[in-house]
């Protein structure tokens, strides 16, 4: 039976009336991405938290279990609803820890059947759609990527995704950067996610700390450092400001004699610049 027309315009009234925190709370919703590299994938968010009064504190939001049998699950989120996102992966992850699942088929199942069930006391209206998870699984000497928003999507992710407010301005660097079907080494996958996360919040986040981890088809979880993930994110600045170079000499229409003299320069340049990256951004977690 369709709502008395007053009641309708009530519940507009009142969305109308939601304080500016709810606003806030939206527009800095955060950011988190999953790439697959060599002999595994990498979970990568920020760590920005948004209080329902619109206080600003930050958080670890990624989750994992080491499980029995050379298998293990995490979990990444960007969210609006930190507290919903952190009850809802820990369910999923002590579930899944609690069965003896040997196939991602089966752990996928079971996710879908979670999501379905916790979505279940709420109202279409009144679920909090703007939580969304990146899971990267390892299981019988492989590791799965799925992108997870309640209340049933789960969709296998081939290579990598970016998810959040941040995502139209990350997602055009990853796929630049982290080509399909192209794995290079875990390194080098979180330094690019580092440059990527770093975009996202100059112009869609804003600010914070970021958490990273990597999985390995073998069935175990290595945390990354967050002081190393921060300088990271501070190192790309300088490559960013480089790329801007770049494109400014490219595109400035100098005489080709002086386009010679200045390639030879940036050739040097890029060389000192790629050295730098190689000797200084070390992140020990992996060893």
């Amino acid at each position: 039976m369709l709502k008395p027309v007053r009641d309708r315009r009530e519940r507009h009234r009142l969305r109308l009336l939601k304080p500016r925190t709810e606003h806030i709370r939206k527009r800095l919703m955060t950011v988190a991405f999953a790439s697959k590299c060599e002999g595994g994938a990498c979970l990568y968010a920020d760590r920005i938290i948004i209080g329902t009064n619109g206080s600003i504190s930050e958080a670890c939001k990624i989750w994992h279990r080491n499980l029995t049998n050379n298998r293990a699950i995490a979990l990444a989120t960007a969210t609006s609803d930190f507290d919903a996102a952190q009850t809802l992966a820990e369910r999923i992850l002590d579930g899944v820890a609690s069965t003896n699942f040997n196939t991602i088929e089966e752990i996928r199942n079971y996710v879908e059947g979670h999501l379905l069930t916790w979505s279940e006391p709420y109202h279409s209206g009144e679920l909090a759609l703007e939580s969304f998870f990146l899971m990267a699984t390892a299981v019988a000497g492989a590791v799965h990527l799925h992108f997870l928003q309640p209340r049933h999507t789960i969709v296998p992710v081939p290579h990598a995704r970016v998810i959040g407010i941040g995502e139209p301005v990350a997602k055009p660097i990853v796929d630049g950067l982290l080509p399909e079907n192209v794995f290079v080494s875990p390194q080098v996958t979180l330094l690019r996610l580092a440059y990527a996360a770093k975009r996202a919040k100059e112009q869609a986040v804003g600010r914070g700390g970021s958490n990273a981890i990597l999985i390995t088809s073998s069935g175990t979880t290595r945390a990354i450092s967050e002081i190393e993930l921060k300088f990271a994110e501070e190192v790309s600045d300088m490559v960013s400001g480089t790329l801007d170079s770049i494109g400014q000499f490219l595109m400035a229409l100098e005489p080709p004699e002086q386009i010679e003299t200045l390639a030879t320069q940036w050739q040097g340049f890029l060389a000192a610049t790629a050295k730098l990256l190689t000797d200084h951004v070390k992140f020990t977690g992996l060893d």
